[in-house]
This record gives C-alpha cells, structure tokens and sequence, in this order.
C-alpha cells in the first residue's frame, strides 16, 4: 500500500495538477482506500487525468493496475523528460488503440504527439495491453531511433512469439514517412528486438507495475 502514497506524492509534485499541497502530505493510505468513502471523489489530478479513488484501488496489493492509472505515471515520466531536456516521448494506452483501430487514420496517432515530432524523438514508449477485458497483460513497445529497432518489453519474458504489437507500430511508423516524406528513414529495415534480460515478473498480476518500471528506467 506503500504505493499509494508514493503515486500520490509524485502527482502532487507534477506541474500544472490541482491538489492541495498540505492536504497530500496529511492524506492517510487508508483514507484513499477507504471503501466506505465516495469512490468518485476525486484524489489527485496528473496532467489531464483526474483520478478518482475508484481508479486508485487498482493500487491495493494483487491488482491490475488500470489505463488511468499507467497513463497517469507515463505523464508524470513526460514531465520529468522534458524538464531535463530527455528527448523521449512517453505516450498513453489510447495511443497504440488509436492506431489499431479499424477505422484507421495515421493522423490519430500523431495527435498524441503533443510537444514534438516523432522524428525528433531518440526513443518512444508505447505502453500496451494484450487480450481481452479479465484476462489483460500489460507490455510495451519501444522505437530506439538511434539504433533502428523497435523493443518489445514482456514481463512475462514470453519469447519467439508473434509479436503483431512490433508490426502495427512499424506500420504506423512507416505510414508516416510516406505521409510526410522523410527520405532520410526507412522504417521496414528496422530491427525487431525481443528484451531478454530484463526484470521477469513472477506472479499473475503485476504486469502493469513491471511495464512502468522498464519505462522509468528509459527516461
């Protein structure tokens, strides 16, 4: 639970949020996870995204941390890239759902570039979930500019499958180049890279909390 308030406390430190500094630091663990207390009441704000204690509750221990929850701590990630110059773009979970989606438009992509061009960037993160609604992985996909590769982050080190997530990004990676005529990138020679020798995660739900871990490790 310990992770509560550590989530809390960086949020309060996060530029342009809403919370009231003394009331952070004297908000108790037990009191946001209150489950007799309103679970719409609104904890803390990051960024655009106001999460609600019914969103925190993902953090109690053997849960599955949630989209609000991932996207909230990758823009806490963003703020702190950007303050030391780190020229790395951390994107939520809508963006590799935008992207697949089967009306797709390229341009529903790029709007989550917000500050820079994709092509300005050394590195992209890409958090991502595989499956469906109550059987969710959370992974994560990484273009390395410099070196041309796209990463795939397992924490369940689940080697020599089919990655579809390393192809969709490529092909929307592609569709820009064409889009926009970036001569100087060729995105179909881009090396696919499988992460073997990270942290492994050894149990059925912290996923989620090994994804943020690499991603923090990056910026």
């Amino acid at each position: 639970m310990s992770n509560v308030f550590k989530f809390i406390a960086a949020a309060q430190k996060a530029p342009g949020n809403k919370i009231d500094s003394q009331n952070i630091v004297e908000m108790k663990i037990d009191q946001v996870l209150d489950s007799k207390a309103p679970q719409e009441d609104v904890i803390c704000v990051v960024g655009t995204h106001a999460l609600k204690r019914t969103t925190l509750r993902c953090l109690e221990p053997m849960e599955w941390l949630n989209c609000e929850t991932i996207d909230a701590y990758m823009h806490l990630l963003q703020v702190r890239a950007d303050s030391t110059g780190v020229p790395i773009e951390f994107l939520p979970t809508h963006f590799y759902t935008m992207i697949t989606n089967p009306e797709y438009n390229f341009n529903n992509g790029l709007m989550y570039f917000q500050n820079k061009h994709p092509f300005e960037c050394d590195t992209v993160v890409i958090p991502m979930h595989q499956g469906k609604e109550g059987n969710q992985h959370w992974v994560m996909v990484v273009v390395n500019m410099k070196s041309k590769q796209v990463e795939f982050y397992d924490p369940l080190l689940q080697l020599n499958t089919k990655k579809t997530e390393l192809r969709n990004v490529k092909w929307w990676f592609h569709d820009l180049v064409v889009t926009r005529s970036v001569k100087s990138v060729n995105v179909p020679l881009w090396i696919d890279v499988e992460m073997k020798t990270i942290p492994k995660q050894h149990d059925d739900y912290n996923c989620g909390v090994y994804v943020l871990l690499y991603a923090e490790c990056l910026g």
